[in-house]
Order: structure tokens, then C-alpha cells, then sequence
């Protein structure tokens, strides 16, 4: 540390911040903002491909993170869920709370996915109202009053 002290005059300010993207690729993502914060002298920047969102990590002075993130807003704007490292689920609990909303699943090839996701959030059971796996046609049509027309149709 003393010699990097000693190189280093200033002393090195440095700024990071994530941003959760939902509905849209890891490739869409970097057209949208890479060549725009690539510009920005002192920037660093990653992306991170999950199922279902892409992490936009950005590293740099704070005068480069608070133009970085006004590209990312201004580009990404309502595709981004946080800026704080919480998970989408967490973020549709606390929406449904704020907006005094309840939340009920019909699931099939994902097997309660969803749900299990939902629940797993502290205080979920004040907006989660119930869960349906219904995974054979006829539960489908049993149980969620799906036309079997419908999904015969959906199923070609």
C-alpha cells in the first residue's frame, strides 16, 4: 500500500453500481448501452446472462457512474426491475404490497416455478393468494377452464 500510495497522488475515488434488466437478451442490453458507455472515459462495464435478466455492472469515478447511469435509464428505462441487487421476485412482492394487489399462479411445463419463487420471499403470503400446477390437458381444461380446442391449437 505505501508505494501505491506514493504513485497515486489523488486519492482514487471509484464508484459501482448493478442494474437488474428483465425482458430483454444479454445482446440487446449491450447494443442498447455498450458503444454509448464504452465512450466514457474511466468506465468500466459488464453484463452477466441469467435466466430471465441481465446484470449491467458498471465501475468508474463518480462523475462517469452518474453519466453511465443516465444512459442506462435513459436507454433501458422500464426493463430495469433494480438498482439494488434484489431478485425479481422480491421486487413483485413488495410492488404487490405497495399496490395493495394479490398475485395468483397458473403454471404447467414450469412445475410451480413461479410460485416457488414467490414464496420463497419474506411476507409473500400477504399478496400470494394460491398456485395452480396443472400440467395434463385435462387438468388444464378441468381445472382452469381452458378450452381443449384452445390448447390443441396452442400445442401444433
Amino acid at each position: 500500500m505505501p508505494i501505491l500510495k506514493s504513485i497515486i497522488k489523488v486519492p482514487l475515488r471509484v464508484e459501482r453500481r448493478s442494474y437488474s434488466i428483465a425482458g430483454m437478451g444479454e445482446s440487446l442490453v449491450e447494443k442498447a448501452i455498450g458503444e454509448k458507455l464504452l465512450a466514457i472515459p474511466g468506465i468500466e462495464l459488464g453484463y452477466c446472462a441469467r435466466p430471465g435478466e441481465v446484470e449491467v455492472r458498471v465501475i468508474g469515478d463518480p462523475n462517469a457512474i452518474q453519466a453511465a447511469d443516465a444512459i442506462i435509464r435513459g436507454e433501458l428505462g422500464l426493463s430495469i426491475f433494480s438498482d439494488n441487487d434484489e431478485a425479481l421476485e422480491e421486487v413483485v412482492v413488495r410492488l404487490l404490497k405497495k399496490e395493495k394487489q394479490t398475485l395468483a399462479t397458473a403454471e404447467s411445463c414450469t412445475g410451480g416455478l413461479i410460485a416457488n419463487h414467490i414464496t420463497n420471499v419474506s411476507g409473500a403470503s400477504e399478496v400470494f393468494l394460491a398456485g395452480y400446477v396443472t400440467y395434463a390437458n385435462s387438468a388444464k381444461n378441468d381445472v382452469l377452464n381452458v378450452e381443449l380446442k384452445l390448447i390443441d391449437k396452442m400445442v401444433r
